[in-house]
Formats: structure tokens, C-alpha cells, sequence
């Protein structure tokens, strides 16, 4: 279980191998042409009031994935370099944005069932799009091959492996969405009781998870909510490490995820 954090028990030790430059983060993002936080929308439901962060309008690239992808192809690439990474849609997209952005060449790699929408975006911010024959795991497995063996960097969403420099810098730029709302609430003196956070290998829950414990000077539950056809995180947190789960395809589509990133 974890600790509960009372207000004023901020935390900088919160996990020892992530330790995302928040300045580097917002200067790069803000940078970016287009760039202005996300609404963080206010409705009641049930009588309850509740809090939305629509990202939507992220760079009018449809969600949060570009903040990732952008971060993460600034730091690590450069003009001329070739990118390499799967995606079942929203991290290609990003990534192609970002190689775009600098001048280097993005190579996503999309698995079967992908909708084709995504491709077409993909391929009109300038990106190469490869479809692989099976699924997210096989088209993860077919792009580190195709980077290993070609020199280019290989930037995935999440990993399996305790190599995460790459996807650490994914996670870094998801930061920013975090720091919007703690803007947000600062202004209003209005902090939630509770944060709910979708989640496929872990990416940005464990991101957002970071920055509230790390930083918001109230704390709040956070509950991870994830596909329960393949809830590897869930699995994950029951045995103490990473967890493979095996499961259906289900209706969650680009979120059950039956191998969690290391690191989240």
C-alpha cells in the first residue's frame, strides 16, 4: 500500500531513477509553435464536482502523446538523425511531429488493425510508415530490430528492459501536463481529492503519479485505471516487478497493453 502524504510532505526522492528537468521540460514544449496548456474543464457529475484535463487540442495532434514525443526527439535526436519507434497511433504521431520539428527522419512502425487515420497523419507530418504483420509487441519487436541494426535511435513509449533512458524522456515531457494543472490549481486554491489516470504500459500514469507525489502541496488518491483483459500493471504491482499478462484483445483497443514499461 502506498504511504499516504499529508500537505507539505513534497517529495523528491520519489523514484530514483527518474529525475525530469521540469524547466528543461517547459522550455522545450512551450517552444514549440501552437503551444498553450490544455483546458482543465470543471462539470458536476453526480453531484460532485469534477475536474477534466482534455487534451484534445495538444498541439492540435489530437492527445497527450506529443508532449512525449516532441521532449523526447528534442533531447535525444538531431537534424539528419533517423528515428525509429512502434506506436499504435498517438506516440507516431508525436514522434513524427518532433522529427519534423528538427529536421530528422521519423520510421514508425504500426501494427495490424492500427486504423488507418493514424497513418495518414503519420505520413502528412513527413513520417515513414512500415505496418507490421502482428500486433503492438510484434511491431515493438520489428522496430528496435530495424534501429539496432540500421544505427538509428530507437525511442519507444515505454520498455521492458532496465534500459529506459529513452523512454524516461518520454515520460519527462508528460510532466508538463501535470505542471499545467498545478497551475491551475494554484490559481484557484482548488486542489482534487482523488486523480484517476488511464493507463496502457504505464507511461503517463507513472508520470503523473511522480509529479503529484513529488510536488502538488496537497495529496490526493491517484487510482490507475487499466484494461482488464491485460492488466499488467495490476499484475505488476502484485508481485513487487515487471509482469507480463497475456490476454484478448478487447475493447480498450490502444490501452490493453500486456507488457509494462519498466520504469512506469
Amino acid at each position: 500500500m502506498l504511504p499516504r502524504y499529508t500537505a507539505g510532505m513534497l517529495r523528491a526522492d520519489v523514484h530514483p531513477g527518474f529525475h525530469p528537468d521540469l524547466a528543461d521540460v517547459r522550455a522545450v514544449l512551450t517552444a514549440v509553435p501552437g503551444y498553450r496548456p490544455t483546458s482543465l474543464r470543471r462539470q458536476v457529475i453526480d453531484g460532485r464536482g469534477v475536474m477534466i484535463k482534455d487534451e484534445r487540442a495538444r498541439f492540435g495532434l489530437g492527445s497527450f502523446k506529443p508532449l512525449g514525443g516532441l521532449y523526447a526527439v528534442t533531447r535525444l535526436a538531431r537534424s539528419g538523425a533517423r528515428i525509429v519507434c512502434a506506436s499504435a497511433g498517438n506516440h507516431g504521431i508525436g514522434v513524427a511531429a518532433g522529427a519534423a520539428r528538427i529536421g530528422a527522419h521519423a520510421c514508425i512502425y504500426l501494427p495490424a488493425g492500427t486504423p488507418v487515420s493514424f497513418a495518414e497523419r503519420i505520413a502528412d507530418l513527413g513520417g515513414e510508415v512500415r505496418w507490421s504483420s502482428g500486433d503492438y509487441d510484434v511491431a515493438c519487436t520489428e522496430a528496435r530490430w530495424a534501429a539496432e541494426t540500421t544505427g538509428a535511435i530507437w525511442l519507444p513509449d515505454g520498455d521492458p528492459s532496465p534500459d529506459a533512458a529513452a523512454p524516461s524522456m518520454v515520460m519527462a515531457g508528460y510532466q508538463l501536463l501535470a505542471e499545467e494543472i498545478s497551475d491551475a490549481c494554484e490559481r484557484t486554491a482548488t486542489w482534487p481529492a482523488h486523480v484517476f489516470l488511464q493507463a496502457g504500459v504505464g507511461g503517463l500514469a507513472a508520470a503523473i503519479a511522480h509529479h503529484v507525489r513529488a510536488h502538488w502541496p496537497v495529496q490526493p488518491r491517484i487510482t490507475v485505471v487499466e484494461a482488464a483483459a491485460t492488466p499488467c500493471l495490476a499484475a505488476s504491482n502484485a508481485a513487487g516487478r515487471p509482469m507480463t499478462v497475456t490476454g484478448p484483445p478487447s475493447t480498450m483497443q490502444r490501452l490493453d497493453c500486456p507488457v509494462p514499461s519498466h520504469i512506469a
